[in-house]
């Protein structure tokens, strides 16, 4: 018979690792989301905000499972290493001989309420194919409430080793070649052929909030935690080839760049970075190309250019994955009652939006991004990226 336990803290996760690790190796959803790094690094950066709960499933003395949970406290739930980050095809860790007798458990132990208080258990972003979402939706007792999560973009990649131009799409083919032509003089080095990491590391921080600057956001480095989360995880996964950053120079000056994450077969094309005067050169699709390249080289099937529905995800991608978000109901009449209008609230939202004409939907978002430009101005730069910028890349 399954049981489970609870256990919390760093230390907690610290003493699960080599089970972690273990389950993670079988995990049918496997990704670098859902290994023991990502929550470690995850949970240093927003120990400050969120605790890490872990739910542990045993059968015996052996672990079979384990459901990694982040607490926000006042009874909120979410998957840990998932809020703030961008994380996508999170999901529970179980054997996969008996799958369902562990996810049930889990289920279970949530509805029960065993020695956890919670009012909700938010999940953003897990695959819809998988048996974590299956088993989720089945249990009714905890009013899943199940929403589209986007889609993900995948290119599969050419077996033979070469990244030849030939085997792209026909009008892919013609945009690198011309963005090759443009751009002769554009050179490009990768951290896994010697580019210092600090330096490969503020190239991409640096792109990639100029990008976003440019256009009224503030972009994802703002965030003093999401810098210092990937910086640390960039530190010890892009040595070990788990990670690795491109960036792309206009003589001494980093002008794109991109960073992408790599297990078993697949890379996840994970943020990028462009300096909005090199978009008339088109360094965006250069630097896609090069990591096109990059893994062609490295042997990999598949580049995963994760969430999101931009133009040039639908242009490189040979296939979509999607994902789903769901929100589970904890237990007591409050928790009941907040899911009940919340639930109510997104599927009224969800159908409006899907009344309102297309062409509308788009002039609204063209008003927002450009009223949002006129009124950032000159956004005062966050103090954390207020470093130096690296002159050479070397």
């Amino acid at each position: 018979m399954i049981r489970v336990e609870l256990i919390s803290g760093l230390d907690g996760l610290e003493a699960v690792r080599s089970d972690w690790e273990r389950l993670w190796t079988k995990l049918p959803e496997r990704t670098p989301f859902t290994s023991w790094d990502w929550s470690y690094y995850w949970s240093i950066a927003f120990g400050d905000v969120a605790r890490p709960v872990l739910l542990v499933a045993k059968d015996g003395e052996e672990t079979v499972g384990i459901a990694p949970l982040a607490d926000y406290g006042s009874g909120r739930l979410f998957m840990l290493g998932a809020p703030k980050v961008l994380a996508e095809y999170v999901s529970f860790l179980y054997e996969p001989e008996i799958a369902d007798d562990v996810l049930h458990a889990f289920f279970d132990y949530l509805r029960r309420g065993d020695g956890l208080r919670w009012r909700f258990l938010q999940v953003v972003h897990a695959d819809a194919g998988g048996r974590f979402a299956a088993a989720a939706a089945e249990h009714t007792d905890l009013a899943p409430f199940v929403q589209p999560g986007g889609r993900c973009w995948l290119t599969e990649l050419p077996a033979s080793g070469e990244p030849q131009l030939s085997t792209l799409k026909k009008s892919l083919r013609r945009s690198v070649r011309r963005v090759l032509k443009l751009n002769p003089d554009v050179t490009v080095r990768t951290t896994t052929d010697g580019l210092d990491l600090d330096v490969a590391w503020q190239a991409l921080v640096t792109t990639h909030q100029a990008r976003w600057n440019a256009v009224g956001e503030p972009g994802v480095f703002a965030s003093r935690r999401f810098h210092d989360f990937h910086k640390l995880l960039a530190s010890h996964w892009c040595p070990e080839g788990r990670a690795v950053l491109i960036v792309l120079s206009d003589g001494n000056r980093p002008v794109a760049a991109e960073y992408v994450f790599v297990d078993l077969d697949t890379a996840y094309g994970y943020a990028a970075g462009m300096l909005p005067e090199y978009r008339r050169r088109a360094v965006g699709v250069l630097a896609l190309y090069h990591t096109w390249v990059y893994c062609v080289q490295r042997g990999l099937k598949y580049l995963d250019h994760l969430s999101g529905d931009e133009e040039y995800k639908r242009r490189w991608a040979h296939r979509q994955r999607p994902l789903v978000n769901i929100r589970l109901r904890g237990p007591g009449l409050r928790a009941a009652c907040e899911h009940a209008l919340v639930a109510g609230w997104r599927a009224t939202r969800t159908t409006l939006r899907d009344l309102c004409p297309r062409p509308l939907r788009s002039a609204i978002r063209y008003v927002r991004k450009h009223a949002a430009r006129a009124l950032s101005g000159k956004a005062r730069q966050p103090q954390h990226l207020a470093a130096p910028q690296a002159s050479t890349a070397k």
